[in-house]
């Protein structure tokens, strides 16, 4: 168990086997907050545990800037534009948008 730096809170760093074990074992009816770093965790799988709140911080920050470099460095390394077929259409964009 680590002490969040600011704000004073505990944070597990456990996969969900051991959050199971441990809750189990401890008969805990609710859980502290835990850090997902395990990506085939579920939503569901957190909430059986009695996860209440998920946060991915600047994960998906990071994918989209892991999509422009690989796009990035396909037209660089390769002169391609295979990258194209996955980007958002325009219409889909506008209605993020509103526009």
């Amino acid at each position: 168990m680590l002490q969040g730096l600011k704000t004073g809170q505990q944070v597990f760093y456990l996969s969900l086997v051991q959050l199971l074990r441990r809750k189990r074992k401890a008969g805990c009816r609710t859980c502290p907050r835990m850090s997902a770093a395990d990506p085939a965790l579920t939503v569901a799988e957190m909430e059986a545990v009695g996860v209440k709140r998920l946060s991915v911080g600047g994960a998906l920050s990071r994918l989209a800037l892991a999509a422009f470099m690989k796009g990035v460095r396909e037209m660089k390394e390769q002169g391609g534009f295979t990258w194209v077929r996955d980007a958002m259409p325009t219409a889909d964009l506008k209605a993020v948008f509103g526009a």
